[in-house]
């Protein structure tokens, strides 16, 4: 098999084993908010710190004070950023390693300085900001959200050591309006789009690293139902190394590249080796459009909408292309010229 098909090969069985990471990393932060985050600020919802506050506008005071307090805060951004940076390094360090046991005695590729990578994916911004600042963002959302379900339990009448004893045994939706809920929510969406970044950027380091045997870059969405109309339309295109768009492209990407390693001929080596035709992975070609038709109706409907696959399998739209506005936004159906029942404005 040519070498561009054992690459794509190779980051699709990857980033599958990356999913089952991430999804462990996630289940890892709902358990932080039970067994540490809640806890710390339960040992502080005892009738000693509240003594001799009687009004609730002073309860709900003193709970604010406690939780903007105790909220550990700082141990989950460490402990995140700690993660992402091995994590970062180890890909870079995977690929290279796998790579040179494909390539010929006369060929190697260099792994990227530690610095560059850390460079790579703790200093350069996503959606405006850099990693860090996406951590600090979550901290005021968390106050919020906790505050306002332990605001709901003294509300409801409960007691301080009522509240106090719901969290230690994990009830603590017994009064809950969905505070921690959403706060566990956003927490993990960050940390699904920051392992794409990571992943990514790593690699894309080791590409820059590697421009004597990479002749291009090749965007690659995940192929199936859950991937963005955005990631779709982007999938199998070819940039230059360091130009154009890279995962993550939006909150919760799943998307990644690939590189496409030069022929033997542009590498300039005398003599030939089939293996290095520098010929596109078969499966990287397949544009997604393609793809999609052939699922049933009910993963199309799932993957676009069922008005917009209706329009789309009747032709009325004729590919997916169609349904953007730019590169990143989506059309509404009033913009293409529909209702939201998938009726033409014109009639």
């Amino acid at each position: 098999m040519a070498i561009n098909d054992d690459i794509y090969d190779w980051i699709i069985r990857r980033n599958l084993r990356l999913f089952d990471l991430t999804d462990q990393k996630l289940a890892q932060v709902a358990n932080f908010f039970r067994d540490v985050v809640l806890p710390d600020i339960a040992t502080e919802l005892t009738p000693v710190n509240f003594a001799g506050v009687t009004t609730m506008k002073a309860r709900l005071a003193k709970l604010r004070s406690i939780i903007t307090r105790t909220m550990p805060f700082d141990e989950f951004k460490q402990g995140a950023m700690t993660y992402f940076s091995e994590t970062a390094q180890r890909e870079a360090s995977m690929f290279v390693n796998w790579m040179n046991n494909q390539l010929p005695a006369q060929l190697e590729m260099t792994a990227p300085a530690p610095n560059l990578i850390e460079s790579a994916i703790f200093e350069k911004p996503f959606d405006g900001e850099i990693m860090s600042d996406w951590f600090n963002g979550l901290e005021d959302p968390w106050r919020r959200g906790i505050y306002r379900d332990f605001r709901s339990g003294l509300l409801q009448g409960k007691t301080i050591p009522q509240m106090a004893k719901f969290v230690r045994e994990g009830n603590i939706g017994a009064f809950a309006v969905g505070g921690v809920r959403k706060a566990i929510r956003d927490s993990k969406a960050v940390v699904r789009t920051a392992s794409t970044m990571v992943t990514n950027r790593a690699r894309e380091t080791t590409y820059t690293e590697n421009s004597d045997l990479i002749k291009g870059v090749r965007y690659i969405a995940t192929l199936d139902d859950r991937t963005t109309l955005i990631c779709a339309n982007l999938h199998g295109n070819v940039y230059p190394i360091g130009e154009g768009p890279r995962p993550p492209m939006h909150w919760q990407c799943r998307s990644t590249t690939i590189p496409e390693v030069k022929s033997w001929q542009e590498m300039g080596l005398p003599g030939t080796d089939s293996r290095f035709n520098g010929r596109p992975a078969l499966l990287a070609e397949t544009p997604f459009d393609e793809i999609a038709r052939g699922w049933s109706e009910e993963k199309q409907n799932k993957f676009i909408g069922p008005v917009r696959a209706q329009l789309w399998r009747e032709g009325k739209v004729k590919n997916l292309q169609d349904f953007m506005a730019s590169t990143t936004r989506v059309k509404t159906l009033n913009q293409m010229g529909f209702t939201t029942a998938g009726n033409s404005l014109e009639n």
